[in-house]
């Protein structure tokens, strides 16, 4: 059986990008920790050993992770821009060839579910933005950027990117499960 870490981007004190709906202030951490909780929900037909987790800082979390003994982690993050850039993107390791394998993957059933612009794969080394969590931690890990948060203002608008984000992580994880 396999191990899988999902991971929700960011914490309470380093929240992430945010969007403003209904006068309301929503953060990427919001949405992370929602969308992890909802996966967990039903992944259980699964054959896979699917752990969800928050950070509750940096400094300790490629340690946690390594602690874990997974064999894949999936970073789940929104990206933010000017308010008008939308598309999917998904990162891994520089050095990562079995990385940049699920990123390949992950991309492909992202953009299946979301439909939006391929913004296309992101080689990240240890000196780039989110390059600890990729680089430094035992399992084969990827980052996803499914959205740009900062773009959507209509709630209906983001349910929908949600679900249709959850519905392409259970593809993800379902490949993992029978690889």
């Amino acid at each position: 059986m396999k191990r899988v870490v999902l991971l929700a981007g960011h914490n309470f004190n380093s929240p992430g990008c945010h969007t403003v709906i209904d006068g309301k202030i929503v953060t990427e951490f919001d949405l992370t920790t929602l969308l992890v909780a909802e996966i967990f929900k039903k992944e259980r037909l699964m054959g896979i050993d699917l752990i969800i987790k928050a950070r509750n800082d940096y400094s300790n979390l490629v340690k946690e992770v390594n602690s874990l003994n997974a064999d894949y982690l999936i970073s789940c993050h929104f990206n933010a821009y000017n308010a008008k850039t939308q598309g999917t993107e998904v990162l891994y390791s520089h050095i990562s060839a079995k990385g940049k394998e699920l990123a390949i993957v992950a991309q492909k059933k992202l953009l299946k579910h979301l439909g939006l612009n391929n913004r296309g794969l992101k080689p990240i080394t240890l000196k780039d933005r989110g390059g600890s969590i990729l680089n430094k931690t035992k399992p084969v890990a990827i980052l996803l950027e499914p959205f740009f948060l900062d773009h959507i203002t209509a709630k209906k608008e983001l349910d929908d990117l949600m679900k249709k984000t959850e519905n392409a992580i259970l593809d993800i994880l379902n490949y993992i499960d029978i690889k």
